[in-house]
């Protein structure tokens, strides 16, 4: 029994000398962790400063290293943002690409500030490296970016700058809630690219507004497009109103100034003193009625001067909807009607558009030599000759209507 306790004993003590071993392991461990952490972190503040200082060096190629360089360091050099903007403005084109290139990879919402010049660069810089880096910056800035964007789309109708900037929203996606509505605009835009980029965007949108609208464009191109231009056509008619409104509001909000009554020579006043009183009083009236004057005509400039902005927002608008739109085989019918073998044409041929309630039915006499005649019929029936159907929009008087059939295999006369 003694030597069993003895054993006992003996056991504990090699069991708390481990259990001792095993802590100062682990804490050794942890303080090596803690030690490496904290030294990384030193170093790649030292590093960030270096690189900091060669962008500053007088060789184009060292400050272009040292940019790529804080580009792989991604969010860490995020302190080297503002140095970085600096750089956009380098003579050097690679340098300045290579400026924009960290920013894009940073990540960081400081690169906020550079979004001016990078708006700029992204539209103007003439080194597709830099332009693209530039624009691959403001995407990263996803919603930061957006309202600085927004003007450029619904106010240019440079057709490079809306390729740019629908091009940046649709890769922003979700972030580009705000420019919902200048997105569905641009669905009517004459541009084949931009409105895909603007379909795009709508779609990675995904919001009610968002979703409805392209069900509405894809349920009727030309209907939805008449839509948007009586809309414009609408608010073009209204804002005469609507600035006049404004205006009598803005001038009943002055106080306009009434004579003053004058009052009676007092007893202790001689003629001199009263006749200077009453000089003084009108005077005084006299400045009141211009200043209400001027500041009536300062509210009229003001307004037609926003009745002026406003207006050619509206024509701007207007300007970057389609005039004309290319039909495929899924939104007409074809009818031939019947031969005139004598006078080798279709005589009743018409298109049948298939949003009829807006785009009245295309008739005319389509010439088509006798021997081909019945190949040609066949041909279309079957698919296998193309035919285009355009429709011309009129902004005017916010119609449509069938401008001219072609057929693709086939040189035919339309008239």
């Amino acid at each position: 029994m003694f030597w069993e306790l003895i054993d006992m004993d003996r056991c504990m003590k090699l069991k708390d000398s481990k259990c001792s071993f095993v802590k100062t392991i682990r804490f050794l461990f942890s303080l090596f962790f803690v030690v490496s952490f904290v030294l990384l972190g030193c170093g790649t503040e030292q590093k960030v400063k270096r690189l900091e200082v060669k962008l500053k060096s007088p060789k184009p190629e060292v400050r272009r290293k040292a940019a790529l360089s804080l580009a792989e360091m991604g969010k860490p050099a995020s302190s080297a943002v503002p140095s970085l903007i600096d750089l956009l403005k380098d003579e050097e084109d690679i340098v300045c690409g290579s400026a924009a290139f960290a920013l894009s990879r940073i990540e960081d919402s400081s690169v906020a500030n550079a979004i001016p010049i990078l708006i700029q660069l992204s539209l103007e810089d003439e080194f597709e490296f830099t332009q693209r880096s530039s624009l691959d910056a403001l995407v990263s800035l996803r919603n930061l970016s957006v309202p600085e964007l927004i003007p450029l789309l619904s106010s240019n109708s440079d057709l490079k700058t809306r390729l740019i900037i629908t091009e940046a929203l649709s890769r922003i996606g979700s972030g580009a809630v705000e420019a919902t509505a200048v997105l569905i605009d641009t669905l009517y835009d004459p541009n084949e690219t931009i409105r895909e980029n603007a379909i795009s965007a709508l779609e990675r949108i995904d919001t009610p507004k968002s979703s409805e609208a392209l069900m509405e464009y894809r349920a009727g191109v030309i209907s939805s497009l008449l839509n948007r231009v009586k809309n414009i056509r609408k608010k073009i008619e209204m804002l005469d109103t609507e600035i006049n409104t404004e205006i009598e509001k803005e001038i009943a909000s002055l106080v306009k100034p009434l004579p003053t009554k004058i009052m009676p020579k007092g007893e202790f006043e001689n003629r001199a003193m009263y006749e200077k009183r009453v000089k003084e009083i009108q005077q005084k009236d006299l400045e009141n009625k211009q200043k209400y004057e001027m500041d009536k005509k300062t509210i009229q400039n003001s307004a037609a001067e926003r009745m002026d902005d406003q207006s050619k927002k509206y024509q701007n608008q207007l300007g970057s909807l389609r005039t004309e739109l290319i039909l495929d085989d899924s939104q007409f019918e074809f009818d031939f009607g019947k031969y005139d073998a004598e006078k080798e044409i279709f005589p009743n041929a018409v298109v049948k558009v298939h949003e009829s309630s807006v785009v009245p039915p295309y008739r005319w006499q389509l010439e088509i030599p006798l021997d081909r005649a019945k190949t040609f019929k066949e041909s279309v029936i079957q698919g296998t000759t193309g035919t285009r159907v355009y429709v011309s929009i009129d902004h005017v008087k916010a119609t449509a209507q069938v401008s001219k059939v072609e057929t693709i295999e086939l040189n035919v006369s339309e008239f």
